[in-house]
């Protein structure tokens, strides 16, 4: 069996299962109105999909994370618990049309992209499986010393300095390259016979222990997410029983290991780093925290509902799926308080602007809370909290600095702009395979990230791959001759002219 990599998916089919998850929306008492948006918004992100090239260009990967987790998972999740599609929302119909406009705005920027971006990428390549060999020894040391850099950095005296703050940003896409590449050297290496190999397991497991001593949700999911989108765009067949048991595993970290990091996110002991033996404590006491925290979200979905506030689209825990429960009904509240041009302007998109600007260039570069400013404007929020993490979509932000007008103009120029400028900097993953781990990064991306802090990934993810794929393709190989990496690819050629 294989796992499914599309570049493109079946608009009739798309129609077909669109169509039938509207009428259970309308049996279950759904306005037809929401229904009928939601239908068409369905439709309009495959539509978009598909005219970017899929999964194989970075823009598809884009948008099959702002339709999959913005759109469409959501409705299902709300189907089956039974549950109205417009309820627990402020103004579903209003929330439904922003959704449609924006999707509309997606698929007219999706053309543009499509007849500006060049037929080849910046970092066009067509990597062999020697070279990639290679190439993930390399990108592992490289992925090391940045480690070793960033601690001597915050042991020296410019532990908070923007240093540290650049080496960090760099060390997730470098972990995440080094990860795609050793699991593509792997599956290439042995003509699709094994999908990992030490350095696979050395890099996965350390993404995954910092992952849980800091309670990185994003880094303990990574490395999973990672290697079953490498082993799908390559083709692995897998037999039933291990496909069988990569879903057991998926499972288990979305309603388990998930909500266990949820549990210890942004408390002090996570920002310091958990010890061996607390991780541990973690662990062996998970099944009592795991019910503290069922109870307590339970109590706080009773008070909201009360008080007549919706911080939750299911109006229960579904583990992993609620973060993006919560992105639509923050999205729906901000979309409420928009009324009579009341907007908030284009402060935020300037903001994000001079956000591009390093802190190495800039040290004191001012600090904006845009998702809190954001969060100011909804009704019974914390004005004078400034550090929670909070996470709108690109419609509901656009819609909030311009109203109509801008939520087209914003998704048009900014979205567009960022899917173009991926595109025209990332290679196809037909053509550079371990390119695909764009994927595991791009997902929520799509789905929770406001349409200022899209103007500073613009840049700053443009920067970071560059660096990333030149020193893995390009200057690798001194490291390379250090750690053993021609030498194996050496071997790897002559055993296969044998």
């Amino acid at each position: 069996m294989v796992i499914p990599y599309p570049e493109r998916i079946s608009v009739q089919y798309t129609i077909l299962f669109a169509g039938v998850l509207m009428l259970v929306q309308l049996a279950e008492g759904t306005s037809p109105i929401f229904a009928l948006m939601m239908f068409c918004s369905n439709i309009l992100w495959v539509l978009s999909f598909n005219l970017l090239g899929g999964l194989y260009r970075i823009s598809g990967m884009f948008v099959f994370g702002q339709g999959v987790f913005g759109i469409t998972t959501p409705l299902i999740i709300k189907a089956g618990l039974r549950q109205a599609a417009d309820t627990l929302l402020i103004e579903p119909q209003r929330f439904a049309t922003v959704v449609f406009i924006g999707e509309l705005s997606v698929l007219f920027a999706s053309f543009l992209v499509v007849k500006i971006r060049p037929r080849k990428a910046i970092f066009h390549g067509n990597d062999d499986k020697f070279r990639i060999s290679e190439m993930a020894v390399g990108a592992t040391a490289l992925m090391v010393i940045n480690g070793f850099l960033i601690s001597a950095f915050r042991a020296g005296a410019a532990s908070q300095g923007s240093w540290v703050t650049m080496l960090s940003q760099l060390s997730s896409m470098m972990g995440q390259f080094a990860l795609a590449l050793n699991v593509c050297s792997a599956i290439e290496s042995s003509n699709g016979r094994r999908t990992y190999n030490f350095l696979t397991l050395l890099v996965g497991g350390w993404i995954t222990y910092v992952g849980f001593v800091h309670a990185s949700k994003t880094a303990v999911l990574q490395p999973l997410a990672v290697y079953i989108v490498c082993c799908a765009a390559c083709k692995v067949r897998f037999s039933r029983l291990q496909y069988v048991a990569m879903i057991g595993v998926v499972a288990f970290v979305a309603m388990f290991v998930y909500p266990l990091l949820q549990s210890y996110h942004s408390t002090d002991e996570a920002n310091r780093g958990l010890t061996i033996p607390e991780l541990v404590d973690k662990f062996a006491n998970s099944r009592q925290i795991l019910e503290t925290q069922k109870v307590n979200k339970a109590m706080d979905f009773e008070m909201e509902s009360a008080n007549g506030e919706h911080g939750d689209y299911f109006g229960k825990d579904v583990g992993f799926f609620t973060r993006y429960s919560n992105v639509i009904a923050l999205d729906a509240s901000l979309i409420a308080t928009v009324k009579d041009g009341d907007y908030m302007g284009y402060d935020g998109a300037v903001q994000g602007l001079i956000n591009w600007i390093p802190h190495v260039l800039y040290p004191n570069k001012p600090s904006f809370f845009s998702s809190q400013s954001y969060m100011h404007r909804i009704p019974g929020s914390n004005p004078e909290d400034t550090t929670t993490g909070v996470s709108f979509g690109a419609f509901a932000t656009s819609f909030a600095m311009g109203g109509w007008v801008g939520l087209i103009f914003l998704i048009i120029v900014v979205q567009g702009g960022f899917m173009l400028t991926m595109d025209v900097v990332c290679p196809s993953v037909k053509n550079t395979s371990w390119m695909v781990c764009m994927l595991a990064l791009m997902l929520p991306v799509g789905a929770e990230c406001n349409i200022d802090a899209l103007i500073s990934i613009t840049w700053f993810y443009s920067i970071e791959i560059a660096f990333t794929v030149v020193m893995a393709r390009y200057g690798v190989r001194a490291f390379s001759s250090v750690f053993g990496g021609s030498q194996r690819a050496a071997k790897l050629e002559e055993f296969r002219a044998a």
